[in-house]
């Protein structure tokens, strides 16, 4: 599943302008690995709008879409919570997946 008409390719090119804009406001962060930054409440609670408002907001988002549309991605629905738990740690731990956002619990 990839390219732009994929319904999850706006969410994740959105989530990685707000992840650049969020590590040029704090470069302390820099080295944060991404999964990490949603542990820290000034980049969940970061909202979009502000990010809009940025100069290179533009800039931004048209170079991360195009990486975005470069990427293969694969959506998997798993309804058994306990299997989804295993599958998250496998995802993120083995398969080492930087842009997984589980936020499901």
């Amino acid at each position: 599943m990839h390219g732009w008409g994929n319904p999850y390719s706006a969410a994740l090119t959105m989530a990685k302008v707000k992840e650049t804009f969020f590590r040029i406001w704090h470069p302390e962060h820099q080295d944060t690995p991404m999964n990490d930054l949603w542990a820290i409440p000034a980049f969940y609670k970061m909202q979009t709008k502000q990010v809009i408002q940025e100069e290179n907001f533009n800039d931004f988002f048209n170079s991360t879409r195009q990486r975005v549309q470069n990427m293969h991605m694969k959506v998997v629905d798993i309804i058994n919570q306990h299997e989804q738990a295993m599958f998250e740690v496998y995802a993120h731990v083995l398969l080492e997946t930087p842009y997984n956002s589980f936020r499901t619990h």
